[in-house]
């Protein structure tokens, strides 16, 4: 008897596809805010609403007609390298 290989090529391959993309979309709402405005190697969440919510908010741009906090799960991914 003999084993079809591409079924079983196929259904890996959606497989980690699949696992990749889960890890990826967790990995990028457990990311820290880009604004560290203190240098001390950590943002916080005063430092994400000073540079965000509070900019939105003085623009107009919360509510409604704009962007709603908690809309969203967590914070953007950003690399701090490129400072």
């Amino acid at each position: 008897m003999q084993i079809k290989s591409k079924p079983i090529m196929i259904l890996t391959l959606i497989a980690f596809t699949l696992m990749f993309n889960a890890i990826s979309n967790t990995s990028a709402h457990t990311a820290p805010p880009c604004n560290d405005t203190n240098d001390d190697g950590s943002s916080s969440g005063h430092e994400y609403a000073k540079h965000h919510i509070s900019a939105l908010a003085k623009s107009g741009g919360l509510g409604n007609d704009g962007h709603k906090p908690g809309a969203h799960n967590g914070f953007s991914v950003c690399n701090p390298s490129d400072k």
